[in-house]
C-alpha cells in the first residue's frame, strides 16, 4: 500500500519484522522494489517499507532538507513514526547507503542488521578511489528510448534486453522542473554529512553485508572494502563483472545474496 508520512512517499508490503529500504540519489523506491519483490517466500514474515527521499519519485513536496544531516533528521522522524521502538532492517543503496551511516548514530541498538548495496562512502567524488568500467557482456538491444539507452549505458557492464528492461522498470525515472533544481542544488552544497570524517573512523557492531561491484565507477569499492573493517560482524561480497546497478546487472546472484542475508 502507498502512504505518506513527513511528506515522505512509501510504498509498504507484507508484515512482519520492517524492513526499511533507502535507494540512491535521483532515482526513488522502484529501484530496491522491482528488484526485491519477485524473491518469493524468503520476504514471508517481513514488512517491507520502500521509501521515496525527498525530492525523488513521489516525495515532491516539502522538500525544505537543505543538506545530508538535515535529510537524516528526516529520515530518523519517518523511522520512529512508522516502525516506532521495533527492532528494524536497514537497507541502503548508493547515497541511500551514506544517509544509512547517518542513521546508525540514532539507530544502532534498534537495527537488526544491515545491507549496504554499492553505498556511498566519501560523498566528495573527486575523493573516490574509481576503476575504469569494463562492460563484461555488449548484445544488441532494442532501446526506444535514446534517453534512458544513454543513461542505461553509462552505468552497466551487462547489456542485454533483459537488463535494459529491469533499468526502465526500476532505475529510469523522470523529474519534475521543481526536483530537478531542489536535487541540483543540494547535490552541490548539501550533500555530505557534517560528521563524515567522525562515522568513518568510527566502529560499529552490528551485522553487516557489503555487497560491492569492481567495476563501480560511480562509487568505487576499494574505500568500502577498507571501511567494511570497522563492522561487526560483517561479509564483504564483490562481484568481479558488476558496476554501480548491481542489482541488475547481476541480478540472479543479487536476489541470492538478499535471501541468505535475510536467512542468516
Amino acid at each position: 500500500m502507498p502512504y505518506y508520512q513527513n511528506s515522505l512517499y512509501y510504498k509498504e508490503i507484507g508484515k512482519g519484522i520492517p524492513i526499511i529500504f533507502l535507494h540512491g540519489f535521483g532515482v526513488d523506491h522502484r529501484i530496491w522494489s522491482e528488484n526485491i519483490e519477485t524473491i518469493g517466500d524468503a520476504l514471508t514474515g517481513f514488512r517491507r517499507i520502500y521509501v521515496d527521499l525527498e525530492g525523488m519519485g513521489k516525495s515532491n513536496v516539502g522538500m525544505i532538507s537543505r543538506n545530508a544531516d538535515e535529510m537524516v533528521h528526516r529520515l530518523t522522524r519517518f523511522i520512529k513514526a512508522t516502525v516506532a521502538d521495533e527492532p528494524f532492517i536497514l537497507c541502503g543503496n548508493s547515497y541511500g547507503g551514506y544517509l544509512s551511516l547517518g542513521l546508525l548514530e540514532h539507530f544502532e541498538h534498534q537495527i537488526i542488521k544491515l545491507f549496504l548495496l554499492c553505498p556511498v562512502v566519501t560523498a566528495q567524488s573527486s575523493n573516490r578511489i574509481l576503476p575504469e568500467k569494463v562492460v563484461q557482456i555488449d548484445e544488441k538491444i532494442n532501446a526506444e528510448n535514446p534517453e534512458s539507452e544513454a543513461e542505461f549505458r553509462a552505468f552497466a557492464t551487462v547489456i542485454t534486453d533483459k537488463t535494459y528492461a529491469l533499468f526502465q522498470n526500476s532505475v529510469f525515472t523522470a523529474v519534475t522542473q521543481e526536483q530537478e533544481k531542489y536535487l541540483e542544488n543540494f547535490q552541490k552544497t548539501g550533500y555530505t554529512l557534517a560528521n563524515e570524517q567522525e562515522l568513518l573512523a568510527k566502529t560499529f557492531n552490528v551485522q553487516t553485508v557489503f555487497c560491492l561491484g569492481k567495476q563501480d565507477n560511480v562509487v568505487g569499492y576499494k574505500q568500502q572494502q577498507l571501511f567494511a573493517k570497522q563492522f561487526t560482524p560483517v561479509e564483504v561480497i564483490i562481484s568481479d563483472i558488476a558496476g554501480h546497478n548491481l542489482m541488475i546487472d547481476e541480478h540472479e546472484q543479487f536476489q541470492t545474496i538478499f535471501k541468505d542475508f535475510l536467512a542468516n
